[in-house]
């Protein structure tokens, strides 16, 4: 009726219950229109509307499958498939015409297709209230979200449906479709209860942690030559092998420098990674360390999610961070030890955690001990994401984790600042041979992933 103006004339079924029950019968004979039956010895002429009406059901039940809605929007669903099977043509008197041409005498303008379901985001500067509608104040949001459901039969805005408010709105001005995002993801009370969820197949085991992933560095003694050769991890084998099991047969591949390739097994592994040099002491046992990680020198050290400003001491072979109550007091009046400073120095330094100098800071670090009153921004954060599962992970790597909740949101958060980093071509790609070379010209040592959490 809001589509043609009025009901139609007549309609011819066969008055199966399940389309025409009695009320749905009165109310059309109310309304002016007949219900014509088929004629005696000529049921089997309704296959064609059946089929139709079969085609209908499917098209509904897939819109309400593809974007997870709940069976009680199955009206919307059903008014949008009949309203897009008016737009197939058929022959009629010689000549394609559809459904629509014929009831409005022309074509549907494509225009005001739309995916159904999807987020919607529209201009709403007025709330309706008992005593009339009442505009929005300058302070309160001009804009609302919900969930498109069909077009208006009164004009060509959309119809959107709020669950937080239960109200259905019409969007006449400007609008913005997210087609991407579920609505199950942004309202709690919308909730599939269809049987059918559409999702990414995983491994139901736990993910095994990697020894030696690709692009650990390795060492091996070439006995024909006695020369040390170096290389990188470039393949790991497709099955884990149990846990403590050094006898099995699964090898790894290696590249070394030279650009040889050799497969080493598991046995075999731990003997040809490279150990960790050890440091020399000398003098205070600072060796190792910047100059400006020194004892004595300043430092800015993150405690309980706040930068507090203090001093390196370094005492017995354990560097600490001590704090004054004024710079030229002998003692310091608490005292904070730093384990592994020599190692971790860098990832301290790179992570926001140790930062040299007394240097002003306008906000705090997010901890779990911060206040929920206190400022909490995040440090050098790179990517963003929200409506999460679960807290930001501690690193990329736990972040894309085939277990992990949220993967899906981090990995397209990580690749749309990937593309746009790439494109605003600030950085060149370089080898690992590249690399290495200016490792051992004094380079910096390079970023495990530019992604930042």
């Amino acid at each position: 009726k809001g589509a043609a103006g009025r009901f139609a004339q007549e309609f011819r079924s066969d008055c199966d219950t399940k389309l025409f029950g009695t009320a749905i019968k009165e109310h059309l004979l109310k309304n002016e229109s007949d219900i014509v039956g088929a004629t005696e010895g000529r049921q089997s002429s309704n296959g064609l509307v059946e089929s139709h009406w079969k085609t209908m059901v499917r098209m509904a039940r897939a819109f309400l499958t593809e974007k997870q809605m709940p069976r009680t929007f199955w009206f919307f669903a059903i008014v949008e498939a009949a309203r897009r099977m008016n737009t197939i043509p058929g022959k009629y008197k010689g000549k394609l015409a559809s459904p629509f041409v014929l009831v409005h005498g022309e074509g549907q303008d494509a225009r005001t297709w739309f995916p159904l379901f999807s987020i919607c985001y529209f201009n709403h500067s007025k709330d309706n209230t008992p005593s009339g509608p009442v505009k929005r104040s300058k302070h309160q949001s001009q804009t609302m979200d919900g969930i498109a459901i069909g077009r208006s039969v009164s004009n060509n805005g959309l119809l959107v449906y709020n669950p937080r408010t239960k109200k259905i709105y019409e969007a006449k001005g400007s609008y913005r479709l997210d087609s991407y995002r579920l609505p199950c993801s942004m309202y709690s009370s919308i909730k599939y209860d269809g049987g059918l969820f559409c999702s990414l197949l995983r491994d139901g085991n736990p993910p095994m942690e990697e020894k030696y992933p690709p692009g650990t560095r390795v060492e091996r003694l070439d006995k024909s030559t006695m020369i040390l050769r170096s290389g990188t991890v470039m393949d790991i084998p497709l099955t884990s092998a149990p846990t403590g099991d050094r006898q099995s047969d699964v090898r790894y591949s290696i590249q070394f420098d030279d650009g040889t390739y050799d497969s080493v097994p598991l046995s075999q592994m731990a003997d040809i990674i490279p150990k960790p040099p050890v440091l020399a002491d000398e003098g205070n046992n600072s060796s190792g360390l910047p100059p400006f990680l020194q004892p004595g020198q300043k430092i800015t050290y993150e405690q309980d999610g706040q930068y507090v400003k203090g001093y390196l001491d370094f005492e017995d072979g354990v560097y600490y961070f001590g704090t004054k109550s004024h710079p030229l007091r002998r003692r310091f009046d608490t005292r904070t030890s730093i384990p592994n400073l020599r190692t971790q120095w860098a990832d301290l330094c790179s992570q926001g955690i140790l930062i040299p100098g007394h240097s002003a800071h306008s906000f705090l670090r997010t901890s779990t001990h911060a206040s929920s009153s206190s400022t909490c921004d995040t440090f050098a954060n790179l990517v963003s994401a929200v409506n999460l599962a679960k807290d930001c992970p501690a690193s990329l790597m736990r972040a894309l984790a085939d277990s992990h909740p949220d993967r899906e949101v981090w990995l397209q958060s990580y690749y749309e600042e990937k593309d746009g980093i790439e494109s605003l071509g600030t950085f060149q790609r370089i080898t690992a041979q590249q690399y290495r070379a200016l490792r051992e010209k004094g380079g910096p040592q390079a970023l495990p992933s530019m992604c930042v959490l």
